[in-house]
C-alpha cells in the first residue's frame, strides 16, 4: 500500500500527465522552464500559470480558482528574482495574511503533485526523465482535468505495481458490499484490517482511513473501472491477465472476498439493527417525559424483539463502532426501583442511553 496517499490533492489522478508535460518542457530549456533552478520553485509558478489561463472543470483537489486568481495577481507585479524571494520569504514564516495562506496551501498542492508523480507513481526517473510517454505526446493540449482513453491502462500499471492490494480490493469489494446495501468505506477498512494489515510506521485509524479511501475512489472513477453493478472494466481485467505479478495480486485479493462474504452478511444484518436501534430511541425518547433525553434500555430491547444476551451483545457492538460517530451517554439510574439486570459497556453496569448527536449510519 501507499502510504500518505491520503491528501485531497492526490485526487486528481490527471496532474501527474501535467507534471510529466512540465518536466519535458523543462528539459528542453537549458535555463530551466520557467527560469528557476529549483524545481518545485519552478513547478509552482508553472502550475498558477496554467490554472490562471484555463482552470479545469474537475476541480477536486485543485486549489480553488479564487486562490489561484489572487496568488497570481499577488506574483504578477514581481519581476522574476523578486517572486522567489517572495515565495521563499512567506514560507518560512508564521503566515497570518489571507494571501500568505493561500501562497502557502497552493504551493503545498505543487509539492504534492510532484511527490505523486515521482515518489508516489514513478512516473519519473531520476528526477527528470518522463516514462511512458513520449516527447511528442506531452504537448500543451494535455493541460486539461480528466484520464482520456489512451492513458486509463498507463496510469492502471503503476497503481496496481504500487498499491495492488489496497486497490483491487475495493474494485473487487464494490458488487457485495453495493448487494447488502453497507457502506463501502467501512467495509474496505475492515477487510483491510483483516487481510492486508497497514504497516505500523504511520498512523492509520478509522478516522484517518476515510481520507486514504477518497483518493483511490476518486482514483477508480476516473479510470472508469467498476461499472454501476459492479462489473470490473474491461482494461482492468486484460491488464491484469497481460501480468502475472498482477495476475497474483488479483487472485490473493479474490479469495480473500470470498472469505470475507460472511462477514458481509453479518454485518449487513448489525446494519439492519443499528438502524432499527436508533429509529426505536428516537420514537421512544419524543414521547417520554424524561427531559433528559435517556430511554431505558429494556424499553429498546423489546420493541427489538431481542432477549438479554443478544441484546448485551449487539449493544456492545453498537457502541465499539459508533462512539467516535456519535455521542453516545449510558447512565445506571433509573427514576424506580429497578431489579432487571443491568446491561454492561465494559464493566460499567448501565440502564439508560443518550445520543445526542446523531451522524447517520
Amino acid at each position: 500500500m501507499l502510504d500518505s496517499l491520503h491528501r485531497p490533492f492526490h485526487r486528481p489522478l490527471w496532474i501527474v500527465k501535467w507534471v510529466c508535460y512540465f518536466i519535458n518542457q523543462r528539459n528542453k530549456s537549458k535555463q530551466g522552464y520557467v527560469l528557476y533552478k529549483d524545481i518545485i520553485t519552478d513547478f509552482y509558478f508553472f502550475l498558477i500559470e496554467q490554472l490562471h489561463n484555463k482552470y479545469p472543470q474537475d476541480s477536486d483537489g485543485v486549489p480553488s480558482i479564487e486562490s489561484v486568481e489572487e496568488v497570481w495577481l499577488f506574483f504578477r507585479i514581481l519581476n522574476f528574482e523578486e517572486r522567489e524571494k517572495s515565495l521563499r520569504d512567506i514560507l518560512t514564516r508564521k503566515r497570518e495574511r489571507g494571501i500568505e495562506t493561500k501562497i502557502y496551501s497552493t504551493y503545498k498542492a505543487a509539492t504534492y503533485y510532484l511527490n505523486l508523480a515521482e515518489r508516489k507513481l514513478h512516473f519519473i526517473k531520476d528526477k527528470d526523465c518522463v516514462i511512458f510517454w513520449q516527447q511528442s505526446q506531452l504537448k500543451n493540449t494535455v493541460l486539461k482535468s480528466g484520464v482520456p482513453q489512451s492513458d486509463r491502462k498507463i496510469y492502471l500499471q503503476q497503481i496496481l505495481q504500487y498499491d495492488g492490494h489496497f486497490f483491487l480490493s475495493m474494485c473487487l469489494l464494490y458488487k457485495p458490499v453495493k448487494k447488502y446495501e453497507l457502506k463501502m468505506e467501512d467495509e474496505i477498512f475492515k477487510f483491510m484490517q483483516r487481510y492486508y494489515p497497514i504497516a505500523a510506521n504511520f498512523e492509520y485509524t478509522q478516522l484517518s482511513h476515510g481520507n486514504y479511501y477518497g483518493v483511490r475512489r476518486r482514483w477508480i472513477e476516473l479510470l472508469r473501472l467498476v461499472g454501476e453493478k459492479g462489473d470490473l472494466s474491461r482494461v482492468l481485467t486484460n491488464i491484469i491477465k497481460e501480468n502475472s505479478i498482477f495476475e497474483g495480486i488479483y487472485h490473493d485479493v479474490e479469495n480473500n472476498v470470498k472469505d470475507y462474504f460472511s462477514e458481509i452478511r453479518k454485518n449487513a444484518v448489525l446494519l439492519k439493527n443499528k438502524k432499527s436501534f436508533i429509529s426505536i430511541y428516537q420514537k421512544i425518547a419524543k414521547r417520554i417525559e424524561d427531559k433528559s433525553g435517556f430511554v431505558n434500555l429494556y424499553d429498546i430491547s423489546k420493541e427489538m424483539h431481542m432477549g438479554y444476551q443478544r441484546f448485551q451483545e449487539f449493544l456492545t457492538q453498537f457502541y465499539q463502532e459508533e462512539r467516535l460517530r456519535r455521542n453516545i451517554f449510558f447512565v445506571n439510574v433509573v427514576s424506580t426501583i429497578e431489579r432487571r439486570k443491568r446491561f454492561y459497556i465494559g464493566k460499567s453496569p448501565v440502564m439508560k442511553i443518550k445520543i445526542t448527536k446523531y451522524y447517520g449510519i
